[in-house]
């Protein structure tokens, strides 16, 4: 069960040192969560958090994944930092004293708890998922952005299709490190660029030319490696920058889909709900509870 005393509470017992303040001394009134849902094996939640918020030292009795719809969010165990923004997954073993820590704009978070069964079985097939670890690719993102999806239907196979999800998440990270060992140099470059100019892209041909290989090629492994096109690769780009200027504007979608890259406010809604499972009104809802303390 998810804990109606605070906003990112461990789903079960919470240690009784648990507080969320937005500066040292500075307590904010506990919000709930914005929505939990039992999924087959799975416990889904999702939660807003204040700008600048922090949980102080505590652990989970189940073991998560946690991941940032919108804004960004970091977890410390003790000197260890593991950073979770709209590319990133954090893995939250169980057990394991941590504190939150949310970025300057209010944050909107799912958290996808595993029973322990699900770890006893991925281990026959991949590395172990015990200690915790963060992970940062479009793939991720992509997959998790389903999971949220099927978490928002309320049909009756949104539930199967999470589990497969999440297995297959599971999968995706397990081999994660052995391909960024093998990750060509330029590709890293190539999503640099598309990171730093998604509202105007350079067109395929510009891409290649500056990674020296033939387009097609270039194509090929972008796909394989980070399990979307480039094209999608900027759409994801371009709605995580106008889900930011959402929560920290009130600029008209109109304006911000043009800002983001986008020709016109329709294109913009029909890919934002596609990527994110809400219209921008609704995300805009959202973040305006969160700054509001929930």
């Amino acid at each position: 069960m998810i804990s109606t005393a605070g906003m990112m509470l461990p789903m079960g017992s919470v240690s009784s040192n648990v507080a969320m303040k937005a500066n040292p001394g500075a307590n904010l009134r506990p919000g709930l969560p914005a929505k939990t849902r039992r999924m087959g094996d799975l416990t889904v939640a999702e939660f807003c958090l204040p700008k600048h918020a922090f949980l102080a030292s505590h652990a989970h009795p189940d073991a998560a994944f946690c991941w940032a719809v919108a804004g960004t969010f970091e977890q410390r165990y003790g000197s260890q930092r593991f950073p979770c923004n709209g590319e990133g997954v954090v893995f939250r073993p169980a057990g394991e004293a941590h504190s939150d820590h949310f970025g300057c704009v209010s944050t909107h978070c799912l958290v996808v708890e595993l029973p322990t069964e699900w770890l006893r079985r991925s281990q026959r097939y991949a590395a172990a998922l015990g200690a915790p670890k963060s992970w940062s690719s479009p793939r991720f993102k992509w997959l998790l952005q389903q999971v949220y999806r099927e978490y928002c239907d309320e049909d009756s196979t949104a539930a199967l299709a999470a589990e497969g999800l999440i297995w297959q998440l599971i999968a995706e990270v397990s081999r994660h490190d052995l391909r960024r060992a093998q990750n060509p140099q330029r590709l890293e470059m190539i999503r640099e660029v598309l990171q730093a100019r998604f509202d105007h892209p350079p067109i395929l041909t510009e891409l290649a030319d500056l990674a020296g290989v033939h387009p097609a090629h270039l194509s090929r492994t972008f796909h394989r490696h980070y399990g979307c096109t480039i094209g999608g690769y900027v759409r994801q780009l371009r709605v995580e920058f106008a889900c930011r200027l959402l929560a920290e504007t009130d600029d008209a979608v109109a304006d911000i889909a043009l800002k983001a890259g986008f020709a016109h406010q329709a294109h913009f809604s029909t890919a934002f709900k596609r990527q994110t499972g809400r219209t921008p009104g609704e995300v805009r809802l959202l973040q305006r509870r969160s700054r509001a303390g929930c």
